[in-house]
C-alpha cells in the first residue's frame, strides 16, 4: 500500500520488542516504530497504539502509560486512523485515562 504507518508505544522496551519482531516476520513491510517521543511532530495515515500495560504491570507502569502528555502524541498522529492493540478489559479497570479511552472504544465500537 501506499498508506504510511506508524507503531507507538509509551516503553522504550515494547518499542525495541517491536522491531525486532517486524523486521523478522515483515522484513520489506515499511512501518515506523517508536515511543511517543519519537513520534512528537510526526504523522502517519495509519498509526496503531500499543499501551503494553495488562494485569500484573506494575502501577507505576500504567500511570506512564496513561500520562496525558504521552496519550496525546500517540492518538493524535494519525491522518486517517488510529488502531489501539492492548488489554480493553484491564484498562477500563484502571483509573486512568487508559479507562476513559477503553470507555469511549465501548461506546463507538459498531
Amino acid at each position: 500500500t501506499d498508506r504510511t504507518v506508524g507503531i507507538v508505544t509509551p516503553f522504550a522496551p515494547q518499542r525495541d520488542l517491536l522491531i525486532d519482531l517486524h523486521a523478522q516476520r515483515f522484513p520489506d513491510a515499511s512501518v515506523t516504530i517508536d515511543t511517543a517521543h519519537g513520534f512528537q511532530g510526526d504523522e502517519r495515515d495509519v498509526m496503531i497504539f500499543s499501551p503494553a500495560v495488562t494485569e500484573g504491570v506494575h502501577a507505576g507502569l500504567v500511570r506512564f502509560a496513561a500520562n496525558p502528555n504521552l496519550l496525546n502524541v500517540a492518538l493524535t498522529r494519525a491522518r486517517a486512523r488510529t488502531v489501539v492493540v492492548g488489554d480493553r478489559a484491564f484498562a477500563a479497570g484502571t483509573s486512568s485515562l487508559l479507562a476513559d479511552l477503553a470507555g469511549y472504544e465501548r461506546a463507538t465500537a459498531g
